[in-house]
């Protein structure tokens, strides 16, 4: 086992080096700065080419934009750099919740549509895509149409992650995404081990919370991968983050209950609510995606609960054991 744990790491390292040196000529960067948003739609016509005028206001990305919830629809653009973009691509992936449908235009016209853009909510198609650009269009401004039906639109960083040739975003997500990967493959060797040791030692019942746990952060950590991201376009990831992040909070809460006070009734019941959760966010996403905004804000409320607690366990543990 140690000698796979070694191995996957210097492969790790060797192909990070070389990916980054590859990277490094042919990647372009979009200025944070020249994001924008216009609130409410832009006319359409049937040829699916856009009417730009509109007032436009100064965007920070990764914050919420200002009354979004008052409209069906909000446009965003972004001036694309003054390079040579001559055979590059746009790779675009999302991390957030909720990812709203959306639409991107260039020159007027659509470059790439995720989900339906009207009538009933629905998840996007795909939470990545890589998207290649028209010829001599440095310079010139991206737009792209969200459908947030009247709820609050945030719009992340990753939305562009990267602008280069198509094979050197492919190197580049595996140059991300393998150390995460091998990550992965060590939390669930050591995971296993340590669930084949209680099942020769079954009424230790750590063993078996610290090997679940580890078992359900490797399956977190493989549902945020690049790599994974890349092999699966739908949603189905995100029900994987949504089960996993819930499920390890539980297991967390059973081995503190396990490893610093056995007898908590409070952390026991944290962890059954969590595995509640853990159920109901699956059951939420299929049933109506964006009902999973109520299950985390129950979830935050519950890891600030399960913060302190380990505060004062962890207070009260350190005053008994100088005495």
């Amino acid at each position: 086992m140690k000698k796979i744990i070694i191995i996957l790491i210097l492969l790790g390292i060797i192909f990070n080096i070389i990916s980054d040196n590859q990277m490094s000529s042919d990647m372009i960067e979009v200025d944070d700065d020249n994001w924008e948003y216009a609130l409410g739609d832009l006319p359409v016509d049937k040829d699916e080419n856009i009417n730009i005028e509109a007032i436009w206001h100064p965007l920070q990305l990764n914050r919420y934009i200002k009354s979004s919830s008052q409209y069906d629809y909000t446009w965003i653009r972004v001036k694309l750099p003054n390079e040579n973009l001559t055979n590059k691509s746009i790779y675009t992936t999302y991390s957030s919740v909720v990812i709203f449908p959306h639409e991107f235009y260039l020159d007027g016209k659509q470059i790439f549509k995720n989900g339906e853009l009207e009538g009933k909510e629905e998840p996007v198609e795909v939470i990545h895509r890589i998207t290649p650009l028209p010829q001599n269009i440095q310079g010139r401004y991206l737009y792209i149409r969200f459908y947030n039906n009247k709820h609050r639109l945030l719009v992340e960083k990753s939305l562009i992650s990267l602008i280069s040739s198509h094979s050197n975003i492919v190197r580049n997500i595996f140059s991300i995404g393998f150390l995460d990967l091998c990550l992965s493959i060590l939390y669930l060797l050591v995971g296993g081990f340590i669930l084949v040791i209680f099942s020769f030692k079954r009424n230790e019942l750590r063993y078996l919370y610290l090997g679940t746990f580890l078992a359900l952060a490797s399956l977190y950590t493989v549902s945020n991968n690049e790599i994974m991201r890349l092999l699966f376009e739908g949603y189905e990831l995100f029900v994987i983050h949504y089960f996993s992040s819930c499920a390890l909070a539980a297991t967390f809460s059973f081995c503190l209950k396990e490893f610093i006070d056995y007898k908590s009734s409070f952390l026991r019941g944290i962890g059954y609510i969590y595995m509640v959760l853990a159920g109901l966010s699956i059951f939420a996403y299929y049933l109506y995606p964006f009902s999973i905004i109520v299950v985390y804000r129950i979830s935050d409320i519950l890891t600030l609960l399960l913060a302190l607690s380990v505060v004062v366990y962890l207070q009260n543990y350190i005053k008994n054991a100088l005495c």
